[in-house]
């Protein structure tokens, strides 16, 4: 076809800027048979790791000219319904974060993944395969393990550990990180000082005053999550303690508030938090049609 006139070009952005126009992003859709539209799920807001990672996957996503839409996915029926809103159109793509999930919970969700056929970037301790989806993984057991071990070398026997779930014990690799860095040194677990929790700082600050008021408390609390460990320090500090003479703290997750805390809290977890890889994959995932093998 032949070029439009540039005279008529002009009068036609003079009209759009005049009328404020926006296109129509459902008629797009539904000609272009895609949303631009990436879903992230994770299982609570207020995390710091998490609300970072939502800030550079939109910045990626916006680059890409997608937009994105958060989910809360509390239990196995948020999920659910969540990838029944997929499977009608919701999004071109998820980022589900399926870390610390409890097996039977896990179990359910790989049997509806099956049937939500689109690009899928899960974040867990899953393989690949199961899930026919590319997965973001850590290592939450060496993480832990390294921890106790390091305040052991310190000198600590008595170890208290505050985490997620303490229920599945067996199941959890921040707990058996700590475990094994025990019996290795030696030290028998003491049931009394393993404690649940860290899921907020309120119940984090509620469970450190009952490690605290036990007879014999620990001189020291590894805490699977950075906001249970600051919860510790207020405890701390409410009683008069000094720490890290009276008590030592580690968390993990390594957040921006560890600096800022007083004393500064010795923490394990990522130095690089630059996820912008995550997003470029899943991206391309969704418009190359990439069928490569999940990875």
């Amino acid at each position: 076809p032949a070029p439009i006139p540039q005279k008529t070009q002009k009068k036609v952005w003079d009209a759009i800027q005049a009328l404020s126009y926006v296109p129509n992003q459902q008629a797009q859709h539904l000609r272009k048979q895609s949303t631009k539209r990436i879903c992230i799920a994770f299982s609570r807001l207020g995390v710091p790791y998490n609300d970072r990672f939502i800030d550079d996957f939109q910045r990626i996503a916006k680059s890409h000219d997608y937009s994105v839409i958060i989910n809360i996915c509390k239990n196995i029926e948020d999920t659910k319904y969540l990838l029944q809103q997929l499977r009608g159109g919701l999004a071109d793509g998820l980022f589900i974060e399926l870390a610390g999930v409890r097996q039977e919970m896990l179990n359910e969700i790989v049997k509806e993944f099956k049937t939500v056929h689109l690009p899928k970037i899960v974040m867990g301790d899953i393989d690949p395969k199961r899930v026919s989806a590319d997965v973001l993984r850590t290592d939450p057991f060496s993480a832990s393990y390294r921890a106790v071990q390091y305040l052991i070398q310190q000198g600590h026997n008595q170890i208290g550990f505050l985490g997620h779930f303490i229920a599945e014990a067996d199941e959890y690799d921040r707990f058996n990180g700590y475990r094994q860095a025990m019996l290795e040194a030696g030290l028998k677990l003491n049931q009394s000082i393993i404690i649940g929790g860290a899921d907020s700082r309120k119940t984090a600050y509620h469970s450190t005053e009952q490690l605290l008021n036990l007879d014999n408390p620990p001189t020291a609390i590894f805490c699977t999550a950075d906001i249970a460990a600051l919860s510790v320090i207020a405890v701390a500090h409410a009683r008069g303690m000094v720490l890290p003479q009276d008590l030592a703290v580690i968390g993990t997750g390594n957040i921006p508030e560890c600096e800022y805390s007083f004393p500064k809290l010795t923490s394990i977890g990522p130095v690089d938090r630059d996820i912008s890889h995550v997003a470029e994959l899943l991206i391309s995932r969704i418009e190359d049609s990439d069928q490569s093998s999940p990875k």
